[in-house]
C-alpha cells in the first residue's frame, strides 16, 4: 500500500470539500444580503433605478399576452407615422409571460402580469448571487475564507447592479447582468464545461442587447491572449467557448427573434452582420486551437488568430459598412441635438461628477483603487495557476472604462470589479501590521488624488449640455399631465395624435387602443421625435405642415404657472402659442371632460399655418 498516495488523495479530497464549503457559505451570505437590499428598495413599491425602459417593456409583454405573435415586435399605438418596431427580443419577455400565464389561473390578467413583474427579478437575483459568489470564492487566496465584512462591502459596492433586480424592474439590464455573471463564473471553472457555459452566456447576452459588446470583446481578447501565451488549461476552455458561442449565437437569434432578424441588417440589434461576425470569430478561434498545436510558439498563435480574425472583421465591414455608423445611426441631427444630447445616461460618468453627485464620485474613486490593486493581484493569481483571474479583471477594467464613455454602463463595473473585494480584503488581512499600514496609506493617498483628479477633469471637459440646466425644448419633450388626465387618454376620439414623448408613453401605459401617438423617448422613435420638433419647435411653416400632415389631432399638456416661468419658447412657434394657451390657425379645440391640463386639438390641415 502506498501511504503517501493515500495521504495525497485524502488531502486533495479535503481541499475540494473545503472549497465547496467556502463557495456555499459565500453564496448564502451574498444572496441574503442582495435579497435584503432588494426588499429594502421594494418597500415603497417604486424601484430606485426605474426608468422608461420598464414601461415600454411592460407594454411589449402586455401586448404579447393579449395575443400578439411571438415574433411580432411591432408596438401597437405608435405611428411616426411609420410603425415602431422594438429591438428587444422575447428572451427577456418569456419568463414574465410564462409566470403570468400560470398566475392568470388565480387572478385577473393585469394582476397576473404585475405578479410576474414582482416575482421574476428577485429570482434572477438569486442566480446572479450564485454566479458572483462562485467567482468571489475562486478569486480568494489559497486557504482563505470570505469574511462577512468583506462580503458586505462587496455587495454594497455592487449596489447599482443589485438594485437592477428589484421587483417591477423589468428592463433588460438585470438579465444582462445575470448573463455577464454566468460568463465570468464559466471562465472561473477553467475547464471545457466552464468554457461552454461562458459561450452560452455570451450568446444569450448578445441576444438581450448589444450594450455588453465591449465587455464581450474584452472577455474574448483576454481568453485568446491566455491561449496565445499557452496558459495552463487554456486550450480546452478557449476551444469550448469558441465552438459554443459560434453555434449558439445564430441559433438563439433564430429561435428568439425569428428569421426576419437573423437575415436582416440592423445596426442596433443582434442581426445578420453580428451573427456572421460572432460565428466567424468563433469558428476561427476554434480552428486555431487545432491548427496551432501545443508546440507552436506564442508568435505563431498570435499571427494565426490575429490575421484570420482581421479577415473576418474586414469582410463584415466590407459587406455591411453601415455598422460603422453605430447603434444610433437612425437618429437624425435635429433629434440628436435637441433630444439625445440632453439624455444624462448618454454622457460620461464625469457628467454626474460635474453635477456634484458625491455618490458617483466616491464610487468611481473606489473602483479606480480596486482596478489598481486587482490588476496586481490578478497577475499573481495567474502566475500561481489561476489565469482566469486575468479574464475577470479584463472585463472589469473594460466596464470601468466604458463608464467614462457613457453613464449607461454604470451597472457593469459595479457587478464585476466588486468581485475582487473579498479577495483583496483577505489578502490585506493576512499581511503584517506594517504591511497593512502601507496598504492603507496607499489607498488613502490614491483616494485623495483620484477624487481631486476626477473633479478637476469633470469641470474641464467640454459638454454640449450642462448638468441640471434645462433648455426650453426639454419642457416640450417631457411635457406631462397629472395621472388623472392620463387616465382619460383611452376615451379620446380615435385617430393619430401628435404628442410629446411623455404623453406618447402615457398613452401606451394606459393602453389607449383607439389612438396612435407620434413618438416615445427611444432611439428607434427618432423619426417621430423629429416630426414633433419640426411641428412644435420649428419656425418653418412648410416643415410644420409636412410634419403634422399624417396626424388627425394634437394632444398637449398645459403648464402650471410656476413651470411656465422656467422657460421661454422660441417666438412665433406653435410651442409658444400652446404653452401660453393662445389660438393657432388650423387647430380646433376638442373638450376633454374631466381634464385639468390635457388639451386636445383637431387638425384642419387646409387652414393650418
Amino acid at each position: 500500500m502506498d501511504l503517501n498516495a493515500d495521504v495525497i488523495e485524502k488531502s486533495a479530497s479535503e481541499a475540494i470539500v473545503s472549497k465547496r464549503a467556502v463557495i456555499w457559505k459565500t453564496f448564502a451570505v451574498v444572496a441574503t444580503l442582495m435579497l435584503l437590499s432588494i426588499a429594502f428598495d421594494a418597500i415603497d413599491g417604486v424601484p430606485y433605478l426605474q426608468d422608461v425602459d420598464d414601461l415600454l417593456r411592460a407594454v411589449q409583454i402586455r401586448q404579447w399576452f393579449d395575443g400578439k405573435g411571438f415574433y411580432d415586435l411591432a408596438i401597437n399605438g405608435v405611428a411616426m407615422p411609420e410603425t415602431y418596431i422594438s429591438p428587444w427580443s422575447r428572451i427577456v419577455d418569456l419568463p414574465y409571460f410564462l409566470i403570468a400565464l400560470v398566475m392568470e389561473r388565480l387572478m385577473l390578467p393585469a394582476d397576473a402580469l404585475k405578479a410576474a413583474y414582482t416575482i421574476w427579478p428577485p429570482v434572477m437575483a438569486v442566480g446572479f448571487a450564485g454566479s458572483s459568489s462562485y467567482v468571489m470564492a475562486r478569486l480568494l487566496p489559497d486557504g482563505a475564507r470570505a469574511r462577512f465584512f468583506a462580503l458586505l462591502a462587496a455587495v454594497l459596492l455592487m449596489t447599482y447592479a443589485v438594485l437592477e433586480f428589484a421587483p417591477l424592474r423589468i428592463d433588460h439590464h438585470n438579465m444582462q447582468l445575470l448573463a455577464l455573471s454566468a460568463m465570468l463564473a464559466g471562465v472561473s471553472v477553467w475547464s471545457f464545461g466552464g468554457g461552454a457555459l461562458a459561450g452560452v452566456a455570451v450568446a444569450v447576452s448578445l441576444r438581450i442587447g448589444l450594450e455588453t459588446l465591449p465587455l464581450i470583446a474584452a472577455f474574448w481578447a483576454a481568453l485568446g491572449l491566455l491561449w496565445i501565451a499557452r496558459a495552463p488549461g487554456s486550450v480546452p476552455v478557449f476551444r469550448a467557448y469558441s465552438l459554443i458561442v459560434a453555434l449558439s449565437s445564430p441559433l438563439l437569434t433564430l429561435a428568439l427573434a425569428g428569421p426576419s432578424v437573423l437575415l436582416n441588417v440592423e445596426s442596433d440589434i443582434f442581426s445578420l452582420p453580428y451573427n456572421v461576425a460572432v460565428f466567424g470569430f468563433g469558428i476561427v478561434s476554434f480552428a486555431m486551437t487545432y491548427l496551432c498545436r501545443e508546440n507552436r510558439g506564442p508568435f505563431i498563435r498570435l499571427t494565426g488568430l490575429t490575421v484570420s480574425g482581421l479577415l473576418v472583421l474586414s469582410g463584415v465591414i466590407y459587406l455591411w459598412p453601415s455598422l460603422l455608423a453605430g447603434p444610433y445611426s437612425m437618429i437624425d441631427p435635429l433629434s440628436r441635438e435637441m433630444w439625445l444630447e440632453h439624455v444624462t445616461q448618454e454622457h460620461s460618468i464625469l457628467y454626474a461628477v460635474r453635477n456634484g453627485d458625491m455618490t458617483i464620485l466616491m464610487m468611481i474613486v473606489e473602483q479606480t483603487c480596486i482596478v489598481i490593486f486587482s490588476a496586481l493581484y490578478s497577475i499573481r493569481l495567474a502566475r500561481s495557476g489561476r489565469p482566469f483571474a486575468l479574464v475577470v479583471f479584463a472585463v472589469g477594467l473594460c466596464s470601468f472604462l466604458a463608464d467614462f464613455y457613457a453613464l449607461r454602463f454604470i451597472r457593469f463595473p459595479a457587478a464585476t470589479l466588486a468581485l475582487f473585494v473579498p479577495a483583496l480584503i483577505a489578502e490585506f488581512s493576512a499581511g503584517s501590521v506594517s504591511r497593512q499600514k502601507l496598504y492603507m496609506g496607499v489607498f488613502a493617498a490614491g483616494f485623495a488624488v483620484f477624487s481631486a483628479a476626477y473633479v478637476s477633469v469633470s469641470h474641464l471637459m467640454p459638454t454640449n449640455v450642462e448638468p441640471d440646466q434645462y433648455a426650453p425644448v426639454d419642457f416640450l419633450i417631457y411635457d406631462k399631465c397629472p395621472v388623472s388626465d392620463y387616465r382619460l387618454l383611452p376615451g379620446l376620439p380615435p385617430g393619430r395624435y401628435m404628442t410629446s414623448s411623455r404623453i406618447g408613453l402615457a398613452a401606451l401605459e394606459e393602453d389607449a387602443r383607439s389612438i396612435q401617438v407620434s413618438n416615445i423617448s427611444y432611439h428607434r422613435a427618432a423619426p417621430g421625435i423629429r416630426k414633433m420638433l419640426e411641428a412644435f419647435y420649428g419656425s418653418d411653416a412648410e416643415a410644420r405642415k409636412k410634419a403634422l400632415a399624417p396626424f388627425d389631432y394634437i394632444a398637449f399638456c398645459a403648464y402650471v404657472e410656476e413651470t411656465r416661468k422656467l422657460f421661454t419658447p422660441p417666438p412665433g412657434t406653435l410651442f409658444e402659442a400652446m404653452a401660453d394657451g393662445k389660438p393657432w390657425p388650423g387647430l380646433e379645440p376638442i373638450p376633454v371632460k374631466g381634464a385639468t391640463r390635457l388639451h386636445v386639438y383637431r387638425l384642419d390641415h387646409a387652414s393650418l399655418r
